[in-house]
């Protein structure tokens, strides 16, 4: 209900009347004030218990965000080119909340996968590099662990804001937000570093670094990464080079292999043990026992050796540091897709995904718009590349684009229209006074 005045009319009545409505000289249309236009094209929520005309608080602020969406496109004359359809395909898409709903959908359907594929990379990543550098750190790994840190944050924050916005500027938002993920997927995959992830590969540059089965475990669940144990050495070995990567492994991890030699004598008992419950088993044991003679001597010398430490300590202080080099040369391979990750993009670029700043440049014309993201993502044309397809989709739909494009320059826009100004307003916002009155 409206608040009445002495003179028995409302405030809305004696603005009207009197002729100080403060935004009357502004004309405009009625269709700007109706509740599918406020929330699903300028974004504003509306209370339950909210109708037009509107309390002054809201009426206010649904005058201030269609002048933002209308100045918007004030410096449209000055674009050419790609820039100008798209400018053109925008308008069409602001003017009503379906069309707005559709491209958002629309541009976001097409990057949500990629999303998705950025996150599990980026998580996985920091992961491993968190666990190689338990054994071996350095300041590049930690400076290119910050770095994917901060893009990964960044990120998820544009695509968070994407979802908290309505109306025009989630549309807006949404581009912003398809072109950040669509440009650092293809920077990653670019620099080979998308292939950084295998966790095997991560677990043997562990391995070799020292890391304990428990540590080499926890890269994930998916990775079982163990030793073989002697038993498969001597039963199932077929030829020498088996045996040898075998006995080359007990070296790298030295002391623990005792507790590995000492479990697999138990668990070839507890074998033995149950091959001699059934003759089929004792075949088994035989053959068995046979092909293990044939390697015995050789594994038997070369084990002890091993695991007592009677090479000459020199020899074995050798072999050990020969392995951590190795590992570090590893590491160091490892790495280097990922500083040229870092470097490709710049050590700054998660300031190019900023929220506040971005949805400042975002907002604030649709020249500034595009410049902006020209600048963070290596020029329009890359820019073009992921939202000319959904915008053409629109602009292809304009029934004369000449006319539209017309109406662009002149500073007119939909839904202030001419036609539908000036009379045609006060006439249909009175009517909404008179409907809020009546009892």
């Amino acid at each position: 209900m409206c608040r009445k005045l002495e003179n028995g009319m409302s405030g809305y009545q004696s603005q009207i009347l009197t002729g100080n409505d403060p935004y009357r000289s502004q004309q405009f249309s009625p269709r700007i004030f109706e509740r599918d236009y406020v929330e699903g094209v300028l974004g504003i929520h509306l209370p339950l218990n909210e109708s037009a005309p509107y309390s002054d608080q809201y009426r206010q602020q649904i005058i201030e965000e269609q002048l933002q969406l209308e100045g918007f496109f004030k410096d449209f004359k000055k674009l050419g080119g790609q820039m100008k359809d798209a400018a053109l395909g925008l308008r069409f898409v602001f003017e009503e909340p379906s069309r707005i709903k559709e491209f958002v959908e629309l541009i976001i359907s097409e990057v949500n996968e990629t999303y998705d594929k950025f996150m599990n990379w980026a998580g996985k990543l920091l992961k491993i590099l968190k666990k190689i550098a338990k054994s071996y750190a350095n300041k590049a790994m930690q400076a290119i662990g910050e770095f994917i840190q901060k893009i990964k944050d960044a990120l998820q924050k544009v695509w968070d804001k994407t979802e908290s916005l309505d109306g025009w500027k989630k549309a807006l938002f949404a581009i912003f937000a398809s072109v950040s993920i669509r440009y650092v997927w293809d920077q990653i995959t670019d620099s080979g570093a998308d292939e950084q992830t295998d966790e095997e590969k991560a677990a043997e540059i562990m391995a070799a670094l020292g890391a304990s089965d428990e540590e080499i475990a926890k890269l994930g669940e998916s990775i079982e990464y163990t030793s073989p144990s002697l038993v498969t050495a001597l039963y199932s070995t077929d030829s020498d080079e088996r045996l040898d990567e075998f006995i080359k492994s007990l070296k790298k991890l030295g002391k623990k292999a005792k507790d590995t030699f000492g479990k697999a004598k138990k668990d070839s008992k507890k074998v033995s043990d149950q091959l001699d419950k059934n003759k089929a088993g004792k075949k088994v044991k035989k053959a068995a026992k046979k092909k293990a003679d044939e390697l015995k001597d050789d594994a038997k010398e070369k084990a002890k050796e091993a695991l007592s430490g009677s090479d000459d300590d020199s020899d074995s202080g050798d072999d050990e540091n020969e392995a951590k080099e190795a590992a570090k040369k590893e590491t160091e391979a490892f790495l280097k897709p990922l500083k040229k990750l870092a470097k490709k993009m710049g050590k700054g670029f998660a300031k190019n995904l900023a929220v506040d700043a971005a949805l400042g440049a975002m907002t604030g014309g649709v020249a500034t718009a595009f410049k902006f993201m020209s600048k963070a993502f290596s020029g329009i044309k890359y820019v073009f590349s992921v939202v000319g397809g959904p915008l053409s989709k629109f602009v292809g739909q304009i029934k004369d684009q000449k006319a539209e494009e017309k109406e662009a320059k002149a500073g007119k826009d939909d839904p202030t229209d001419a036609s539908t100004q000036k009379e045609a307003y006060l006439r249909a916002y009175v009517g909404e006074i008179i409907r809020a009155e009546s009892p």
